[in-house]
């Protein structure tokens, strides 16, 4: 769904004129002196009095003006404006008809902490530091990011341009961070014009800063490909070999053309990673990313899905509602088909108050991690993924933790993945949601 056209324009790269600029001379004179100023802790501390503010209900958050114009009513500086675009631009592409804080809050609490971890990196100057200035430079408005539908530079060729514009600093630059940076930006700019006609410099933006992020957080990374299967669909192996399954888990199909989402700690340590349907339609599916802090593993089959889960949008998960849960818990006693269990959402947040899951009352067995947690209605609201031990000797009855629907969009946003999203508080019969989820779901099989 593509963002309404309002008074935050989106900056779409189609000028060759600016690419042109951007080539000659990567950011206006000014910014050789704006080292200090950018990379201060100010513009940070500008985005936690203002999510403290939202917690607190100080602020409204206004979606018809400009980040610019928020800015200066609340008396922040420019990158603020930025991030208040970002935000502002998310929420009108998933939440149109509504004004949902919590998801407005989460959100811009994720951008904080982004944008703490890059001021943290100021200091490692040899590895991030022309990633950050760039990306301090295209937020304080210095900079636009170069075209990237024709002329675009090389990263070597950007580093050049850094090192033009900062001359005092180019002796600690260094091209290897950076470049694969810049190439993940202008991939990611690319593949979001292939897919929708043009990119808005908030994305990109926000994309760069994930992407440094990312170099620096062992937890957030690309897994390992996994080459796919033949097309006759059974794995190859060495004739003399057969795979053995180690651990099983649940996930679900979140596009037509085979992309998956399960736990992280399903396909850990796998050499082998298939999935069955419930009718027994088996695969061999390729990981394309994991996010190990959040639990969450992308895959991709080589086939299409008949059907996906829907996003719920527009309403937060409330205690109290219903939750169903699909499956296939394990796997060598119960049916192989899948299994269905209800209850409840219990809480708004995971152990420890984490505001990315929720806690039901569903019952989850090993097996059912990775699968998913749906509303009344049909719509997923979590991807299961944890139960609570027993403590002193006791079994809690029922307290187990789901990653929240929200979490999992953000982390299929941040590799480009589109998933169909769904609003509506219409309830369906438990058999009917049932139905729905056993054409989506699959069993998950780690194998060595």
């Amino acid at each position: 769904m593509k963002p309404l056209l309002t008074a935050i324009a989106l900056l779409a790269l189609s000028s060759a004129a600016a690419a042109e600029s951007v080539n000659a001379k990567l950011c206006e004179t000014s910014s050789r002196h704006a080292i200090e100023r950018t990379l201060s802790s100010a513009p940070t501390k500008e985005l936690v009095k203002y999510v403290e503010g939202f917690n607190k209900g100080s602020y409204a958050f206004n979606w018809t003006i400009s980040g610019h114009d928020a800015a200066r009513q609340l008396g922040f500086g420019r990158r603020f404006a930025v991030t208040y675009g970002q935000a502002a631009e998310e929420v009108r592409a998933r939440l149109p008809r509504t004004r949902h804080f919590d998801a407005i809050i989460e959100y811009f609490s994720r951008i904080l902490r982004e944008e703490q971890t890059i001021d943290r990196l100021v200091g490692d100057k040899d590895r991030h530091f022309p990633a950050v200035v760039y990306l301090r430079a295209l937020q304080e408005g210095e900079c636009l990011f170069p075209d990237v539908l024709r002329d675009t530079p090389t990263a070597q060729a950007m580093m050049n341009h850094l090192a033009l514009a900062y001359p005092e600093i180019k002796e600690g630059f260094s091209s290897e961070p950076f470049a694969s940076i810049y190439d993940a930006t202008v991939t990611y700019g690319r593949n979001q014009i292939k897919q929708n006609g043009s990119v808005s410099i908030y994305r990109l933006i926000e994309e760069m800063r994930r992407a440094i992020v990312k170099s620096t957080n062992p937890n957030v990374a690309t897994a390992p490909s996994i080459s796919p299967e033949p097309p006759s669909m059974t794995p190859a192996v060495p004739q003399n070999k057969v795979p053995q399954t180690k651990s099983t888990g649940s996930g679900f199909f979140v596009t037509q053309v085979g992309h998956l989402l399960t736990n992280a700690h399903v396909v850990g340590g796998c050499t082998t990673i298939s999935v069955k349907n419930s009718g027994g339609q088996a695969g061999v599916a390729q990981v394309i990313a994991v996010d190990q802090n959040d639990d969450l593993a992308l895959l991709k089959l080589e086939r299409r899905a008949e059907a996906t889960a829907a996003f719920r949008i527009g309403r937060p998960p409330r205690p109290g509602e219903s939750a169903v849960v699909f499956g296939f818990p394990l796997s060598q006693l119960l049916a192989s088909t899948g299994n269905v269990t209800t209850g409840v959402v219990t809480a708004l947040a995971g152990p420890l108050d984490d505001p990315h899951q929720i806690q039901i009352s569903a019952p989850v067995q090993p097996g059912n991690s990775g699968g998913p947690v749906l509303d009344g209605s049909g719509y997923l609201i979590g991807v299961v993924v944890s139960k609570l031990n027993p403590v002193f000797g006791d079994v809690p009855p029922n307290v187990n933790f789901a990653i929240k629907a929200s979490t999992a969009a953000n982390f299929l946003d941040a590799h480009g993945i589109t998933y169909k999203s769904a609003a509506g508080e219409k309830e369906l019969p438990i058999p009917d949601i049932v139905a729905q989820a056993r054409d989506f779901s699959v069993q998950v099989l780690c194998q060595d």
